[in-house]
């Protein structure tokens, strides 16, 4: 099927007023997806470039808070290996019987399961961590069959308790000693997506994306939204059709992509959407992302975070840096008895809206993971830097504003709570009092000059 510019911009368009009524999987639905499955077909669809640009997102954040994994160039967080299968009750993915075109080649199957997971670099990994190796004897096949680009393979296994997963690609009709490892293998949740964009180079027009979800889910392409100088989000969406849970879909368009992949009450599931090895242009590593420091604070934050959480906000508007201007705003402790910091940032978008986002964090370990939660964006009428800015997170506060020594946090009855030092207009400390409503920013002689409203991370 070939979706033509105007079709996809009218489906663009009407995607906003429908709703899909989903029903739970029947009871026979292993049996049903096997005999599917002898007989499956390939559904692929070609999209021109119209305008329209992908992301792909190997870390997923939403909007509100999110965990956010380690690893930049892969959609999971290594964990320790164990060699050890332990078997458990099957669940999700790994329950489900193998799906494909070649699901009932039980030969070609089995040797598949048989190949190496490796070697790999590891060099990204940090120490102590490796990739997974699953006992071949918990492997298993969830699905095999050729797409545009060549037989591919998703195989599954257990890692001690944790799901392992391995994407193997080759030729046409490979055979299974032409296969190879096509990325990093990871671990995923039983009920988590898996997918893999695959193609034979890096200079390719064409690339298959490869999707392996529990039958009844659906899927929609999410490419990056606007923001209307109202502070509005406007999403672009297209749904992409999912066969019992697979799809297989040849893309002709500049490559930025993420899906979202829902089960059938609607809830988002997680995942891992990556890109094969062999179709990243050599040295592909992300680029720096200039961060603006007005205030001279980025040698109190930890770079390399900011850096992937920079990169992941900008990702979800298809912004560059040149033309959003993210800025650290504030940082510091949020309060002793928690033992966290957080790092306060914001960007300006091209309809002149701005948006901030905090990411907390361990300080005596700022690599086990950060925490991010984003906030709506503020409408046109004040600069990023020229607003008041405070945000309560864990056991304290974080102000940003224009000018000024101190920030008076203030109750809805006008009481001073606490006071916070601010140097160049910002600051932070512990402030854990739920009654806080809004900050009062004064000069060095005591003059009131600006004030704001207290936003609470998380809600």
């Amino acid at each position: 099927m070939t979706i033509s510019d105007i079709e996809l911009e009218a489906g663009l368009r009407d995607l906003r007023d429908r709703t899909d009524h989903l029903f739970p999987p029947p009871a026979d639905l292993a049996q049903r997806t096997r005999e599917r499955y002898r007989a499956q077909r390939r559904t692929r669809t070609a999209m021109a470039a119209g305008g329209l640009l992908l992301l792909l997102v190997f870390v997923g954040l939403p909007v509100a808070a999110s965990t956010f994994a380690a690893d930049p160039q892969r959609g999971q967080t290594a964990t320790p290996s164990s060699h050890t299968f332990r078997p458990a009750a099957p669940t999700g993915l790994y329950a489900l019987p193998t799906r494909g075109d070649l699901a009932d080649d039980d030969e070609w199957l089995a040797a598949v399961t048989e190949l190496d997971w490796g070697p790999v670099d590891t060099s990204s990994l940090p120490a102590g961590m490796s990739v997974p190796d699953p006992s071949v004897g918990s492997r298993r096949v969830a699905f095999a069959g050729d797409v545009a680009t060549g037989r591919v393979a998703l195989v599954l296994g257990m890692d001690g308790r944790n799901l392992a997963y391995a994407w193997f690609i080759g030729p046409e009709d490979a055979d299974p000693d032409e296969m190879a490892l096509a990325t990093m293998p990871g671990h995923v949740g039983p009920d988590d997506f898996l997918g893999l964009v695959d193609a034979p180079g890096p200079d390719a027009p064409d690339r298959s994306l490869i999707v392996v979800a529990m039958p009844g889910d659906t899927m929609t392409w999410k490419g990056g939204a606007t923001v209307s100088p109202s502070g509005e989000v406007e999403e672009q969406t297209f749904p992409l059709h999912l066969d019992d849970g697979i799809g297989t879909h040849e893309v002709s368009v500049p490559w930025e992509w993420d899906v979202d992949v829902r089960g059938p009450r609607d809830q988002r599931r997680g995942g891992s959407l990556t890109d094969s090895d062999r179709s990243r242009p050599a040295g592909s590593a992300p680029g720096e992302i200039a961060i603006a420091d007005p205030r001279g604070l980025a040698a109190t934050t930890v770079r390399e975070n900011a850096q992937h959480l920079a990169r992941a906000v900008l990702g979800d508007y298809s912004l560059v840096a040149a033309n959003a201007q993210p800025t650290l705003l504030a940082a510091g402790p949020l309060g002793a008895q928690v033992g966290q910091y957080g790092e306060l940032y914001g960007m300006t978008h091209p309809s002149g809206a701005t948006e901030i986002w905090l990411a907390t964090y361990a300080p005596s370990r700022p690599d086990s993971g950060v925490v991010i939660s984003r906030f709506p964006p503020a409408p046109v009428g004040q600069a990023l830097m020229e607003r008041v800015i405070a945000v309560s997170a864990m056991a304290g506060l974080l102000v940003s504003a224009p000018e000024g020594a101190e920030a008076q946090v203030l109750d809805p009855a006008g009481l001073v709570l606490t006071t916070i030092p601010l140097t160049q207009g910002a600051g932070t400390g512990p402030m854990n009092n739920p009654a806080a409503s809004k900050v009062r920013i004064l000069d060095a002689a005591g003059n009131i000059v600006g004030e704001g409203p207290v936003t609470r991370a998380g809600q």
